[in-house]
């Protein structure tokens, strides 16, 4: 892919581009709010794969902890190649 991984705006998430990135298998690192618009890209990694699931944050240090997590220290690339392997076998 072109990316390593997408990390969602807040609190007006991507929608139909989270379709577009999730559907190329990157992984997608989101933080819902209360807003229907800012549960779209939540709603779509939900409805792809329970692996898909581990990329929605709860809280901001979550966030930043799952984005770090994909794309920092040993392992980084293998965790973001096994991410997309899943997401991409899912859908």
């Amino acid at each position: 892919g072109l990316a390593d991984m997408m990390l969602d705006t807040t609190p007006i998430t991507a929608h139909t581009v989270a379709m577009d990135v999730a559907w190329m298998g990157t992984p997608i690192v989101t933080l819902p709010k209360q807003p229907f618009a800012s549960r779209v890209t939540a709603s779509v990694l939900s409805a792809l794969s329970p692996t898909a699931t581990a990329l929605i944050a709860r809280t901001p240090s979550d966030y930043h902890a799952i984005a770090l997590r994909l794309a920092t220290g040993p392992g980084a690339r293998a965790r973001r190649e096994w991410v997309r392997r899943e997401m991409e076998r899912e859908r």
